[in-house]
């Protein structure tokens, strides 16, 4: 089927599009967006790399504190946890949803999948690092290396397939294209 003018529209604006259409990736922009996708991002690039290093910094400052923990009482641990969870989560996310500024996704589908990584993470990752690979037990005897080594592997691969699958149900083609590509 050969798209007709009013089919084609402006992956951002809706507006309805001219031939030729400029196309990025297979999505029809106006002339507008066109012109603003494809102009120098220096500052942004920039800024994104200040807000990496920023992370890192600020990594490293929770590693120093978190040596400092296991003499807090109980109250300071869990107020300490939900700021460890909520802070580098929004950080990340104010970093992605700022690098997909043109096309963000619905915030509905962001909290969807961030409710459904933490609730398999609760029933199929952390569990499975507990008492499949009883991680606790044999971890902080090992050297260094080791431990790395099974922070990486283990509690890493484990994490990662957890939000893989919580990403998987959310994942569909854009509909901003009216079923037209190129």
């Amino acid at each position: 089927m050969t798209p007709t003018n009013r089919d084609v529209r402006c992956c951002i604006c809706e507006d309805p599009l001219e031939p030729p259409y400029r196309l990025i990736g297979g999505r029809p922009y106006c002339e507008r967006h066109y012109g603003v996708v494809n102009r120098s991002h220096d500052s942004f690039w920039r800024a994104s790399l200040y807000q990496i290093v920023g992370m890192a910094l600020f990594s490293a400052l929770l590693a120093l504190l978190g040596q400092q923990l296991p003499l807090a009482n109980d109250g300071v641990r869990i107020a300490v946890g939900i700021f460890l969870a909520v802070v580098p989560t929004a950080l990340w996310l104010f970093f992605f949803y700022r690098q997909d500024r043109l096309e963000p996704e619905p915030k509905t589908r962001i909290m969807l999948v961030f409710f459904t990584a933490l609730a398999l993470g609760e029933l199929v990752a952390i569990p499975l690092i507990r008492n499949v690979f009883t991680y606790a037990d044999w971890v902080p005897t090992a050297s260094w290396q080791v431990s790395l080594a099974a922070a990486i592997l283990i509690q890493g691969f484990s994490g990662r397939q957890a939000r893989t699958l919580a990403c998987a149900p959310c994942m569909q083609a854009p509909s901003s294209t009216n079923g037209w590509t190129a």
